[in-house]
């Protein structure tokens, strides 16, 4: 009996290992809606707010290597306007505690009311007919370690709260000139879904009244 306890429990550690995964913390509220990173519509005044907006996490082990993990509405408290409490997540293709990958995807899920359960590819193509705030991404970046369930003491889940220091715009309307460029990035996302890698950096269109952050690399 003892020996088939034992072997029980180098079985139960076994698959526990095995399917331990590194975990970060999917919110960009940390406590403090005045300062935390809140994500804007394109005027950089309206906070985005759910259900019909959600985000995404994307991430991996490398920046090449980023893979949809989770999605959650943003908030519909006004009072937490511009945030999303997506939780503790594990991202399956990094180990306990080693470093990941990371890029937030913003977008309108219903096509500005025209369906329901739309992907961040399918917005960025709806977002060609002219269409602002469709979508938005996040900067990449890099956390330096991930949770581990497994270690003693647990280590705690990663969370943004250094990596996102700026505010986070959702795409205004594209001009003429941003048509070809855009569609061939939304070919590309469609070939590739779920990821997506176009993004540049925006500008400050928020009044002169000096944003809590400096800006964050948005497209």
């Amino acid at each position: 009996m003892k020996k088939s306890s034992a072997l029980g429990l180098i079985t139960l550690c076994f698959c526990l290992s095995a399917e331990a995964q590194g975990t970060v913390l999917f919110e960009n509220y940390f406590g403090n809606p005045a300062t935390d990173p809140a994500v804007y519509f394109a005027d950089g005044v309206t906070r985005v707010r759910g259900p019909n907006y959600v985000a995404g996490l994307m991430a991996g082990p490398s920046a090449g290597n980023l893979t949809l993990v989770a999605t959650t509405p943003f908030s519909t408290d006004p009072a937490l306007a511009g945030f999303f409490l997506g939780g503790v997540q594990a991202i399956s293709s990094v180990s306990p505690g080693s470093p990941a990958w990371i890029q937030l995807q913003f977008w309108d899920s219903t096509l500005n009311g025209t369906t329901t359960g739309a992907t961040f590819a399918q917005a960025q193509a709806y977002s060609l007919g002219g269409i602002p705030n469709m979508w938005g991404v996040s900067s990449l970046f890099s956390v330096a370690y991930t949770g581990n369930p497994l270690a003693t003491p647990p280590v705690n889940p990663s969370d943004f709260r250094t990596e996102l220091n700026g505010y986070m715009l959702l795409v205004p309307e594209p001009g003429p000139a941003a048509f070809l460029g855009l569609a061939c990035v939304v070919a590309a996302a469609v070939r590739r879904a779920p990821k997506s890698n176009g993004f540049v950096d925006g500008t400050d269109p928020r009044p002169a009244r000096a944003p809590l952050h400096p800006a964050h690399g948005i497209r």
